[in-house]
């Protein structure tokens, strides 16, 4: 499936798995089901957040990507960007949750957009992410903005680092019979394709672009945390932490429930 072998991701690996696995299960909708879910993600005329008094809570949950897709239970970034920016222009909200439950992360495709708004936003009024269950990857990325992040000790936070899957599909074309050339202009244009096994040049092209987005992974994670760079690295080696931990690491600011947050 394309979307596992061209899409960069910032997710938690089993839980990444899990998404590919029922994408492959599920297969793709049909017309009249994919009319159904454009009619029903339109955010026009919509309010994307709800309310607690003068509190507005922006919901961020599951695996994301920049436009989302309901069909595999995909949540869209731009949509959860789109509430921040609305709680934000709100003359009654004077503070904002942004709701993390079970956020394993997503592409990083539309996560440095999210990551900027949750910035900015920040910077009008306080921004705070309670994290239930798992804040990991791309979700943390977004999360670190904020002004404060609480979670629970069982909950799982960090999983900080990005992952390129490469599929080489050399041998079940081979045994379909089908011979698949690529006409290329300029060395790297076809490079890491998945119809021949990876070689080494072509590993250590995608290893240099997958370093390059982990180094504004660490970079965000440092600005929004206020560490240094070497701080957000003993963060950043891609384990997921429990509440506590995270605590000690500094992932994260506060034990406590949601409710008393």
């Amino acid at each position: 499936m394309s979307v596992q072998t061209q899409t960069l991701w910032a997710c938690e690996p089993k839980r990444l798995a899990a998404l590919f696995r029922d994408m492959k299960a599920k297969g793709l909708p049909d017309a009249e089901a994919r009319a159904a879910m454009a009619a029903a993600s339109n955010p026009n005329d919509k309010r994307l957040y709800a309310t607690i008094g003068p509190l507005a809570v922006v919901e961020m949950s599951g695996p994301l990507s920049k436009h989302g897709d309901a069909w595999w239970g995909i949540g869209s970034m731009r949509q959860i960007g789109a509430g921040l920016l609305q709680a934000a222009a709100s003359s009654s909200v004077r503070a904002i949750l942004l709701d993390a439950d079970n956020a394993p992360g997503g592409t990083v495709d539309g996560t440095e957009e999210l990551a900027d708004i949750a910035r900015i936003v920040a910077a009008q009024k306080p921004l705070y992410v309670y994290a239930s269950g798992m804040l990991a990857s791309a979700a943390y990325w977004i999360a670190s903005q904020a002004k404060e992040i609480a979670t629970h000790e069982t909950a799982d936070i960090g999983s900080i680092g990005v992952i390129l899957t490469h599929v080489d599909w050399s041998a079940w074309d081979e045994r379909q019979g089908v011979d698949i050339t690529y006409i290329t202009a300029g060395k790297y244009k076809a490079m890491g394709n998945p119809d021949e096994p990876l070689s080494d040049e072509a590993r250590a092209y995608l290893q240099a672009g997958v370093d390059e987005v982990y180094g504004l992974f660490l970079d965000a994670v440092a600005a929004g945390r206020s560490v240094t760079k070497e701080k957000a690295m003993t963060m950043a080696d891609g384990k997921l932490f429990l509440g506590r931990q995270a605590l000690e690491l500094g992932l994260v600011d506060r034990l406590e429930s949601r409710a008393d947050f």
